[in-house]
């Protein structure tokens, strides 16, 4: 049975830690189930829980040399590991969806903030679904090759943009990154 998906709140700058007796680049990363360890590598990527922090004595005295020596929370419990198998089909159909674009828009016409952290939750069949957390909302996002929508509670769209739409708004972005760039 696979664990259900936790949302992704936050991400914090990544740091070299002990996972499973290997040296890692792990990131906590804050869910909705509480902080968390993530590492990713060739093979996919790994959640773990986070282990519970040690105590740091002497606080007031601490200086740039005693901070050489701090440790980080020790890695807890694997919670669950993905494929790269699988990360690889989640970048396939959000390209070919133009997800990024799709979630951009539909957050812009709820009035939400285009910002949001998004955490893949299931894909298949040239299809997949999507949490979108912004300051204000939670929102689920189905995203297919003809258009996307926002999915209500009861499993319905609330609110749905066609393939046209969307590829108008990339078209838009893509104008506006253009502009950005500094010729020479």
């Amino acid at each position: 049975m696979a664990p259900e998906p936790e949302i992704k709140l936050a991400v914090r700058p990544g740091s070299h830690m002990d996972v499973e007796g290997q040296e890692c680049l792990a990131f906590v990363v804050l869910t909705d189930k509480g902080s968390r360890i993530c590492v990713f590598e060739g093979t996919g990527g790994r959640l773990y829980e986070f282990g519970e922090s040690r105590p740091i004595s002497g606080l007031a005295q601490m200086t740039p040399e005693t901070l050489k020596n701090f440790l980080p929370p020790p890695v807890g419990m694997r919670l669950s590991a993905v494929g790269a198998d699988t990360i690889k089909s989640f970048t396939r159909i959000a390209e070919q969806n133009l997800a990024a674009e799709a979630i951009d828009l539909l957050l812009r016409k709820s009035d939400l903030d285009p910002a949001a952290m998004i955490t893949a939750v299931r894909a298949g069949d040239g299809s997949a679904t999507w949490y979108a957390v912004t300051r204000e909302a939670r929102i689920v996002v189905a995203t297919f090759g003809d258009r996307a929508d926002v999915v209500g509670s009861d499993g319905k769209a609330e609110l749905t943009v066609t393939r046209a739409e969307i590829e108008r708004h990339a078209a838009e972005a893509a104008v506006g990154r253009d502009s950005l760039e500094i010729r020479a």
